[in-house]
């Protein structure tokens, strides 16, 4: 075998906890609120317009 088997316990990093400044949280949450602003909105424009109703024929 390859003389790397004895060198994998090394090779492994010790694993580091990355945390994103505010600033980054902060945007993450205001497009995050954002987005769901702009969904409802978007139902209420879909729901307001007779021509989208959600309606099946009757001869279906």
């Amino acid at each position: 075998m390859s003389s790397l088997a004895a060198n994998d316990e090394r090779a492994v990093p010790a694993t580091a906890t990355v945390i994103q400044p505010a600033w980054v949280r902060i945007a993450h949450w205001i497009n995050a609120v954002a987005m769901i602003v702009m969904i409802m909105s978007g139902w209420q424009i879909y729901n307001a317009s007779p021509l989208f109703a959600f309606k099946f024929a009757k001869s279906i």
